[in-house]
């Protein structure tokens, strides 16, 4: 673990979490192989067919920051739908990498997150997927600008 992940985990909330539940809540497949098989054909700011990101959620989840990267979720790409009802949201989120240690602590951190935000909401669900696999193409125009990147087609 390098300094900096130490650093930003022992000034994490979640870190007493953590201690009590290592494994990676909301999992709906094992943790195989880590390597992405196939590029994926899905654009960064493109809603996903059952609803997109809530411009809401994604306004709070932009405090979400990605404990290695240093940059918001939101904008790294890694959310793939956030939706809202009055009593319910839903989150379905990737990693940069099946094997990310933090993954719990980010997984965590969404939930805490939203219902901070939202506290009116009686159940938030955050689903942890795979597919599509993330790849670096999903990180949106202000995400590759916090990484000190040009903006795509630059």
């Amino acid at each position: 673990m390098s300094r900096f992940t130490r650093l930003v985990a022992a000034m994490s909330p979640l870190t007493a979490w953590r201690g009590k539940h290592p494994s990676l809540r909301g999992i709906k497949e094992p943790l195989a192989d880590p390597v992405q098989k196939a590029a994926s054909t899905r654009a960064a700011d493109a809603p996903d067919d059952d609803g997109g990101i809530d411009p809401d959620l994604a306004a709070c989840l932009r405090g979400v920051l990605d404990p290695e990267i240093g940059v918001n979720i939101v904008d790294l790409g890694l959310v793939y739908l956030a939706r809202r009802t009055s009593e319910h949201v839903e989150v379905r989120m990737t990693l940069t990498s099946r094997a990310c240690p933090m993954g719990a602590m980010v997984v965590e951190d969404v939930r805490l997150r939203v219902s901070e935000c939202f506290p009116e909401a009686a159940r938030v669900d955050v689903e942890l997927v795979w597919d599509p696999a993330w790849n670096p193409d999903f990180i949106t125009d202000a995400g590759r600008e916090a990484l000190g990147r040009p903006p795509k087609g630059n």
